[in-house]
Order: C-alpha cells, then structure tokens, then sequence
C-alpha cells in the first residue's frame, strides 16, 4: 500500500460501497499474484478523478475477455480462459457492481499489465 499517495485525496461516493468494490479488486489482485507475488495499492488524482489502482505480478486481463470479465455470464465463461482472471466469489464482477452503486466505475487495459482501476469523480 503506497499511503502517501492518498493523502488529501477526496471523492463523493457511498464509502461502504466503494469499500466493497475495492475489496474486491485487492482479493482478485492477491489471488492472481500468487503466494510469491506482490500486490501494490495506490491512489492519484488524475484531472477531475480519484483512481485507486490495483497492480499485482499475475497475469494480466486477456486482451479477448475484455469488459466480458465484469459481468456474472464472463466470470462463469472465463473461469478456465487463461487471463480470464476469475475471481472467487465473482469478484470483479461484484467489483463492477459495487463500484456502480458507489458512484464509481472499475476499468482496466486488458493484456497491458494485471492492473484494476477504480474511478471516482474528485472533489
């Protein structure tokens, strides 16, 4: 966790919800990256928005499961894709979720680097 980031970083965005969403994302992060792995948190402000980043050293979103990871049907469809990234429980997809009642969105580049983006409006 990079805390210096964070500091005199503000959003609108229902706390408990955003929360969830990043619980998600981390849980994903650490699960993907492996025992050996590393997990790194971090939050900026880039123009009007607030994004916390999620990177871990897994295997990064393939580039053909795209958007499709976030939502129930790819998290299924994808369990066994390789860079499918699925998640116990759902997890990006309840990521997704969340982040939307929260005033968020999740984003990422898929095949770039395993790394999640959660976006709020700054303030």
């Amino acid at each position: 966790m990079d805390a210096d980031s964070a500091q005199d970083l503000r959003c609108l965005a229902n706390r408990d919800m955003l929360l969830r969403a990043l619980s998600n994302l981390i849980r994903n992060a650490i699960q993907h990256a492996g025992e050996s792995g590393k997990v790194t948190v971090r939050a900026a402000r880039v123009g009007a928005e607030v994004i916390v980043g999620v990177t871990d050293s897994g295997v990064p979103l393939a580039r053909e499961v795209g958007e499709q990871a976030f939502t129930a049907e790819g998290q299924l469809s994808t369990k066994n894709v390789s860079g499918g990234r699925y998640s116990r429980g759902l997890g990006l997809y309840a990521a997704r979720i969340a982040a939307g009642v929260a005033g968020a969105t999740v984003r990422c580049n898929p095949a770039e680097e395993a790394r999640f983006e959660l976006c709020v409006t700054g303030r």
